[in-house]
């Protein structure tokens, strides 16, 4: 439990330092990644197993178990593969990656490279684990 209310104290410290406007831009970046990551994820993989693609309205009823173990499982990786591609497009603008350096200063683990290699770890992890959950359900739905 000590654990727990470490990070959670720690986490709250690391929120409190983005102050920049940039911050808005990387949540909005995000939040377009995940979506955009997500949805080709989904598509390619109800895609590879059938002679015709699924359309994603039968996804998005959620409906269907089938459908649920197909999405659900991809949304994770997906998460950490947009924010790995929206640090890195807003670390490429000068100005954003300065305001971030910046913000970061001080605080253990919140530098671009070590905010990229846990995220990576975390990515990889996931789909290692949601790919092969997602193929094994798409192969089972029925249409």
């Amino acid at each position: 439990m000590k654990k727990i209310d470490m990070w959670i104290s720690e986490a709250r410290l690391r929120a409190q330092r983005r102050r920049s406007p940039w911050n808005l831009l990387l949540f909005l970046v995000v939040a377009v990644m995940v979506g955009l990551i997500w949805f080709s994820g989904c598509r390619f993989i109800l895609y590879l197993p059938h002679g015709s693609a699924v359309r994603f309205s039968e996804i998005s009823r959620g409906h269907d178990l089938q459908m649920i173990f197909v999405v659900i499982p991809l949304f994770f990786p997906s998460i950490a593969w947009g924010m790995i591609v929206a640090n890195t497009i807003l670390w490429t603008i000068p100005p954003a990656r300065r305001a971030f350096d910046r913000e970061a200063h001080g605080h253990k683990g919140c530098s671009f490279s070590e905010a990229m290699s846990g995220l990576l770890k975390f990515a990889l992890i996931a789909t290692v684990i949601a790919v092969p959950i997602a193929l094994i359900a798409s192969y089972r739905i029925r249409l």
